[in-house]
């Protein structure tokens, strides 16, 4: 049963490290305004469906209640952001925790 798991859990993992490390892309890449909010929605997005993900406890052998913790101030922090522009400081710390996270969750190396 723990093997079944486990074996369900790890490319839950992996699929979302590869949602951040493309989020964080598309995060660092937004030049204009509409690809700034294209890219904070998609952010907004992969965080929403990481959270469910840990909630369900689909992310085996992960800190779930770091996952938590970084997806609800992420999403509050979205959700209560006026105006972004690119390369703002919260836009710096969204591709930092993203990256950081993908690391986690895939066990490897992202590129930047």
């Amino acid at each position: 049963m723990h093997i079944q798991t486990q074996s369900k859990t790890r490319p839950q993992a992996q699929s979302h490290a590869l949602l951040l490390d493309r989020a964080a892309h598309l995060l660092d890449d937004a030049r204009d305004p509409s690809a700034l909010s294209w890219a904070v929605q998609n952010n907004l997005s992969v965080w929403l469906s990481l959270k469910r993900a840990a909630e369900q406890a689909a992310l085996a052998n992960h800190d779930t209640q770091r996952v938590l913790d970084l997806a609800d101030h992420v999403i509050k922090t979205t959700l209560a952001s006026g105006r972004i522009a690119p390369h703002d400081a919260q836009i710096e710390a969204f591709i930092t925790m993203n990256r950081s996270l993908a690391q986690s969750l895939s066990g490897t190396q992202t590129r930047h």
